[in-house]
């Protein structure tokens, strides 16, 4: 009986050891199939690929699909919308403080609770991220404009609950501006 506790004991340090050193990660949150796919569909999105190291970056891949699980609308810029942004706000998002200071909330401004496809986008004037900012929409014939940007494919992702549309800038609000002076330049 004292065997089975030692090895139980042993086991359970091993493992303890592997889960400090990297080796084994515990389990993270669960969240329902259709938050999962919608924000893995954008992570495997091959025009998202810097929008999805963003959020790996930032750790908002869970938040995302906690969202995702309520229903949102996430607005992703494509690889080239971030690559033309100023070569210095580029290279300040890559690492700390651009990271959690001036990159953190530009993903968050991305994105609005409830589920806004394409149609129903363009019957808006504007929605409420979950930076709290709102995002100006407009329409001119067929082309629907979120703050700055082009939506270029509209409805791209979507589940049951969320929508994501590409555009072709990063969503940048007002109130971050002198944030990103000051950390950044």
């Amino acid at each position: 009986m004292a065997s089975v506790r030692v090895v139980a004991v042993s086991f359970v340090l091993l493992a303890l050891a592997m889960a400090v050193s990297g080796e084994i990660a515990p389990a993270g949150p669960k969240f329902p199939a259709h938050a999962e796919k919608f924000v893995n569909k954008i992570l495997a999105n091959p025009n998202l690929k810097i929008l999805a190291g963003a959020l790996k970056a930032t750790g908002l891949v869970d938040p995302l699909k906690g969202l995702a699980a309520q229903g949102v609308t996430a607005f992703g810029p494509t690889d080239k919308a971030f690559l033309s942004l100023p070569k210095q706000v580029v290279t300040c998002l890559g690492k700390e403080p651009g990271l959690s200071k001036v990159l953190k909330p530009i993903l968050f401004y991305h994105v609005s609770k409830g589920k806004y496809t394409a149609s129903k986008l363009r019957s808006r004037k504007s929605l409420t991220s979950v930076l709290g900012p709102r995002i100006a929409v407009s329409k001119f014939k067929k082309t629907v404009k979120v703050d700055n940007a082009v939506v270029i494919k509209g409805d791209a992702i979507t589940s049951s609950t969320s929508v994501a549309h590409v555009i072709d800038a990063v969503l940048i609000p007002k109130a971050l501006l002198p944030v990103i002076k000051k950390v950044c330049f």
